[in-house]
């Protein structure tokens, strides 16, 4: 079979399809109410370098779904993700289905001092709410955070959990 395209065509297609912006256009895009952004990186890149405050990232490998400010990613577990609206709950059906609402994936999406919490049910053995609080004190809660981040309480570290999927970490 021949290659009809080389990566540079390729490449160069892509780059004609869609906008790159510099950091200070983003910046002001931002606190435009009427502008989208989404963040086309991979998602390896998202965890090293940091996404646009607010978006929540869901993996739906080997795609990403982008979750805007306004909306919460909505784990499945057996493995299905979407975005829905704030008001709108995560609804899961069938039999032995579990949903976590995700409405941040790490500190960088809390505002006012405020970190993104985990609240794990014993009786659901999962996570079922991950949201920007406070404080995360309650016994069954966690502090949220990115691959190999960091964490605000004193002599706790970001470590991967067997309860949430594997590009949201917490506090332990």
């Amino acid at each position: 079979m021949k290659i009809m395209k080389g990566i540079k065509d390729l490449v160069a297609e892509a780059e004609a399809a869609i906008q790159t912006m510099s950091v200070d256009q983003v910046k002001a895009a931002m606190s435009d109410p009427n502008v989208q952004l989404v963040d086309i990186r991979d998602i390896r890149e998202l965890w090293r370098d940091g996404g646009i405050p607010g978006e929540v990232y869901c993996d739906n490998s080997p795609n990403v779904i982008v979750c805007s400010a306004a909306q919460n990613c909505c784990l499945l577990n057996p493995g299905q993700e979407y975005c829905t609206p704030k008001a709108t709950p995560c609804a899961c059906t069938g039999a032995n289905c579990d949903a976590t609402t995700v409405s941040c994936d790490g500190p960088e999406d809390c505002s006012g001092g405020q970190i993104c919490c985990g609240t794990f049910s014993q009786q659901a053995n999962a996570y079922t709410t991950l949201k920007c609080q406070s404080t995360c004190g309650g016994q069954w809660e966690r502090e949220i955070c990115k691959p190999n981040g960091t964490c605000t309480t004193s002599g706790q570290t970001c470590s991967q959990s067997s309860f949430l999927t594997s590009y949201i970490w917490r506090c332990n």
